[in-house]
């Protein structure tokens, strides 16, 4: 007896109903996101029936969202009443195409970083344009300076989005400690001066990513040839020591 009251206890705890997950508030600016992470949780809970799963959904969403979808709330659907309440709920509160078209055309950096501002732009345009145009339309949004430095690499965005978030910190902390340096008010602080430092910043970054130009790079070396080796290279006719010309050449 003791033995089939176990077998029963099993049977039991097999079949109870999974306790429901606590789940995030309803999110209208984005619900493809908000349903993303209600099936984490539902997976986690390893809640699979589709009554549970909808019960759950129809018990978080306020009145006003409930009225949107009240056929299927009032009277849902037999079967794949899950499903057919989140296409529902997906459909009512993403924007149209035009409406992310408009969207992602009117982002502005502001005061984020620039990685944040390319994450905002991937979430609206991934489903609208290519890569390529969304890089090129995220770099234009970015200050002058910076645009001139990160787009002369072809990393990776992510490779590139870190770098950006880099190089504003970087061009931050400096224009702060000229500021401070000069006892100079933000406010009052020269425009065209904050620019031709901020070019300087920008030569000396693009060096740092880019190396230096091949002519500069020539130009030291040179600088210890003598005057013949300089001029004719190889062909030079005469040395004058100190020189560091390859005798081979």
């Amino acid at each position: 007896m003791q033995g089939s009251s176990e077998q029963c206890d099993d049977r039991t705890d097999r079949h109870e109903r999974p306790r429901p997950p606590k789940l995030p508030q309803f999110a209208k600016q984005n619900v493809k996101l908000w349903f993303a992470q209600c099936d984490a949780l539902f997976r986690t809970a390893r809640m699979v029936e589709d009554d549970d799963k909808y019960s759950c959904i129809v018990g978080v969403l306020e009145m006003d969202v409930a009225e949107q979808v009240h056929r299927l709330v009032v009277d849902p659907p037999i079967f794949g009443k899950y499903e057919a309440l989140k296409a529902e709920l997906i459909l009512k509160f993403s924007d149209s195409l035009s409406e992310k078209q408009d969207k992602l055309a009117s982002m502005e950096l502001g005061a984020n970083k620039p990685s944040y501002l390319l994450t905002q732009m991937q979430a609206i345009g991934l489903d609208l344009v290519s890569e390529a145009y969304l890089r090129n339309l995220w770099l234009r949004r970015l200050p002058d300076p910076l645009r001139t430095v990160l787009a002369a690499t072809n990393e990776p965005l992510v490779v590139l989005a870190a770098k950006a978030d880099e190089l504003a910190a970087l061009n931050d902390n400096r224009r702060v400690a000229s500021l401070q340096d000069v006892g100079t008010p933000v406010l009052g602080f020269n425009a065209e001066d904050q620019i031709a430092r901020l070019t300087a910043q920008v030569a000396a970054l693009r060096t740092q990513i880019l190396g230096k130009p091949k002519n500069e790079k020539e130009e030291e070396i040179a600088s210890d040839w003598c005057r013949f080796h300089r001029q004719y290279k190889d062909k030079a006719f005469r040395c004058l020591p100190p020189c560091s010309f390859p005798k081979n050449a």
